[in-house]
């Protein structure tokens, strides 16, 4: 399962976003995420979590979030990236 595109609205109660990423495989791939070609450092960044998969954001911020995030899942047989998905706010 691919992330989709997604719209955070400014006054959002929910103080949390959640891009999809589902991945079959054996051996179980690892994945870690992009954000504008960049990895996101789920150790550096207490904000970030990976939950089977998907990336969680708490707190989402405007400035440090917005923009086009990918889901990446490596096994020894390969990788393989998902399509982009854009992080928006209004």
């Amino acid at each position: 399962q691919e992330p989709g595109h997604t719209m955070f609205p400014l006054n959002s109660e929910e103080k949390k976003v959640k891009l999809n990423c589902e991945v079959k495989g054996n051996p179980k791939p690892h994945i870690r995420w992009k954000l504008n070609g960049t990895d996101v450092d789920i150790g550096v960044d207490f904000r970030y979590s990976v939950v089977e998969g998907s990336l969680l954001i708490n707190n989402p911020n405007k400035t440090q979030d917005t923009g086009t995030y990918q889901c990446i899942a490596t096994n020894s047989f390969g990788t393989i990236v998902s399509r982009e998905a854009k992080l928006q706010f209004a």
